[in-house]
């Protein structure tokens, strides 16, 4: 199992012409691709999000992409909220074609998640030279080594915390970016 080459770092003109039609501007939003299920730990992430500064959330909204799931009903609520304070978007079930492009247009990918059979989301992500935010559990650590920042999926605060440090510093983001591309390794971040 790896990564196919279509998640690749873009240009910028070929990001806008294939994020123009969900709306999206390249580097203007952060990105969780998962269903909607409780194992997901998708409600800690609106959490964490909402509690990120309004100027912050405001220029850079959530956008989640993924079927359905099952059990959310109380998930699908706050996304519906935060969709109507405008720093959340929920685009559903993306194509598979269309993930590399998405991916790649990304300020941050997070992702939150207890449990993962392989976690190649996070993978795809790093291939397209986006940062990571992920969960500190499963097999997350392990499969993707030391570039991401790792947080407690079960601490909102926490996670809000790096994300916050991570969306603002364009000087980390473009050497996590160019790690996670080139070989895989970096420094840990802890959040």
């Amino acid at each position: 199992l790896g990564v196919d080459p279509r998640f690749r770092l873009r240009e910028l003109a070929e990001l806008r012409q294939a994020l123009a039609p969900v709306g999206l501007t390249p580097g203007a939003y952060g990105l969780c691709v998962s269903t909607l299920e409780p194992r997901k730990k998708i409600d800690s992430l609106i959490e964490a999000w909402s509690g990120l500064p309004v100027s912050l959330r405001s220029r850079i909204p959530l956008v989640l992409a993924g079927a359905g799931g099952w059990r959310n009903e109380a998930l699908v609520s706050r996304i519906e909220q935060g969709v109507s304070e405008g720093w959340l978007h929920r685009l559903g079930y993306v194509a598979e074609a269309e993930l590399p492009m998405l991916y790649a247009g990304a300020a941050v990918f997070a992702y939150p998640s207890l449990y993962e059979g392989f976690g190649l989301p996070p993978l795809e992500a790093m291939a397209c030279g986006v940062p990571v935010v992920l969960s500190n559990r499963s097999c997350l650590p392990e499969v993707c080594g030391d570039v991401p920042i790792y947080v407690d999926p079960d601490d909102p605060a926490s996670m809000s915390r790096a994300l916050e440090r991570t969306l603002p510093d364009a000087a980390w983001d473009a050497a996590a970016a160019r790690t996670g591309v080139e070989d895989g390794r970096g420094s840990t971040r802890e959040g």
